[in-house]
C-alpha cells in the first residue's frame, strides 16, 4: 500500500484531489460511500427545499448570469439580458407556446428580426442570429447545469451555434440531479429517446491552444438564465 502521509508524493496528490473535490462539490473523504447494494451517493435529495438555491450558486460559478423573476416579468428580464449587446436577429425555440407570442411581439417592438425554430431555413438562421432565447427542459441542482433535448420545436443548433443564449428556466423544473432528470426523461419518452440530449454546464470554453482558456470558441460566449417563478 502506498504511503499517503502528507509529506509524500502520494499524500500530496491525495490532498490536492480532495481540495478539487471540495471546490467542485463532488465527493470528499467525509462523504458516505455507496452501500453494499451499489446504490449511488446523491449530493442533493429529491425533495431538498434548498435545491433551487444550490442550483443558482453553482450555475453562477459555472459562468452563467442568473436572475430570478415572476412569470409576468419575463419580458423585462429578457431585456436586461440583451441590453449590453448589439442585436439585430433573434431565434426563439420554445415548448411553452403561451409565452412564444408575447415574447415575439415584444422583440419585434424593439425593431429586431425574430425567427422561430422549425420555420424554413431555421438551421441556416442559427448561424446568422446573434441571440437565441429558449426554454430549457431541466436544471440539475447538484452541478448547476441545464439539460435540454431536441424535438421539432427545439433544434440542437439553437443552443450550440449562437453567440448569446438566453434561457428561461421554470423554478419547478430544477431537479436534484441527473438521477431524477433521467427519470423525467424516461417518463416523458417511454418508447424512444430524443435524438439529442445535452447537458449545458456554462458558456462554451476551451483551453486546447497552449492551455489558454478562451470563452465562446465553439458555442455561446454569453449564457443568461432567467429562473421563472409561477405567476
Amino acid at each position: 500500500m502506498a504511503d499517503t502521509s502528507p509529506d509524500t508524493p502520494a499524500g500530496r496528490r491525495a490532498a490536492m484531489l480532495e481540495r478539487i473535490r471540495e471546490a467542485t462539490g463532488f465527493l470528499t473523504s467525509q462523504t458516505p460511500r455507496p452501500d453494499e447494494a451499489g446504490r449511488p451517493v446523491r449530493q442533493v435529495a429529491t425533495d431538498d427545499p434548498k435545491r433551487f438555491e444550490r442550483w443558482g450558486q453553482l450555475a453562477r460559478k459555472n459562468g452563467m448570469a442568473v436572475e430570478r423573476c415572476r412569470r409576468e416579468n419575463i419580458l423585462a428580464a429578457v431585456d436586461r439580458c440583451l441590453e449590453k449587446h448589439p442585436v439585430t436577429q433573434v431565434l426563439l425555440a420554445f415548448e411553452d407556446k403561451q409565452l412564444l407570442a408575447p415574447l415575439t411581439g415584444h422583440l419585434l417592438g424593439h425593431g429586431l428580426q425574430v425567427h422561430h425554430w422549425g420555420e424554413p431555413q431555421s438551421r441556416e438562421l442559427a448561424y446568422q442570429c446573434e441571440v437565441a432565447v429558449t426554454d430549457v427542459r431541466l436544471g440539475l441542482a447538484d452541478t448547476g447545469a441545464l439539460l435540454v433535448w431536441s424535438d421539432p420545436g427545439f433544434g440542437r443548433a439553437a443552443t450550440l451555434t449562437i453567440p448569446i443564449h438566453v434561457v428561461l428556466l421554470p423554478v419547478e423544473s430544477i431537479v436534484a440531479d441527473l438521477v431524477d432528470a433521467l427519470l423525467v426523461v424516461a417518463e416523458r419518452f417511454p418508447q424512444q429517446l430524443p435524438s439529442n440530449i445535452v447537458i449545458i454546464n456554462g458558456p462554451s470554453k476551451t483551453a486546447d491552444i497552449e492551455m489558454n482558456l478562451v470563452t465562446g470558441v465553439h458555442g455561446p460566449k454569453y449564457l443568461y438564465v432567467v429562473v421563472v417563478d409561477p405567476a
